[in-house]
């Protein structure tokens, strides 16, 4: 059994910590909605997020000035299977009137085709499929949109 180094054990349980922050976070989301005393609450839960946010990319630079850039694409593909199952968790049309998630969907989409990559957690790697696999409103591939732009 191989043992994860400090520098790569850090950034999985920094993502760990951050997966159960989405779940609590999108729990206290609605609740912030209607109860305004709950606003303080809410406030912590960003205030912890944006902490574990800065932990992350302070140990990924680390790794980077380190000499040990190497890791990263393994950490960040971890770190996109986090986004893509809190993305698929709290998706609602509602919820993206701007279209913002099922642009962010169609760009994960788009680099997973060009560059694939399968969890080895068997339950992470069924979820991120289906993230991948959830129908959104229409959006442009970001590589068509791209292309069209002017």
């Amino acid at each position: 059994m191989r043992i994860l180094s400090k520098s790569v054990l850090i950034p999985i349980l920094a993502l760990l910590v951050g997966l159960g922050g989405g779940f609590v976070l999108g729990g206290y989301g609605e609740a912030k909605k209607t109860e305004p005393e709950s606003n303080e609450i809410f406030e912590e839960l960003v205030l912890s997020h944006s902490a574990l946010s800065t932990t992350e990319f302070t140990q990924y630079l680390k790794l980077v000035r380190q000499g040990h850039a190497d890791r990263l694409p393994f950490l960040l593909e971890i770190r996109l299977d986090s986004s893509l199952l809190d993305l698929a968790r709290t998706y609602t049309p509602e919820r993206d009137s701007q279209g913002i998630a099922a642009r962010a969907l169609a760009m994960a989409r788009d680099y997973r085709a060009a560059y694939p990559h399968q969890s080895d957690t068997p339950w992470v790697a069924k979820e991120v499929q289906a993230a991948l696999a959830l129908k959104t409103q229409p959006a442009e591939s970001p590589a068509k949109s791209s292309t069209t732009s002017e």
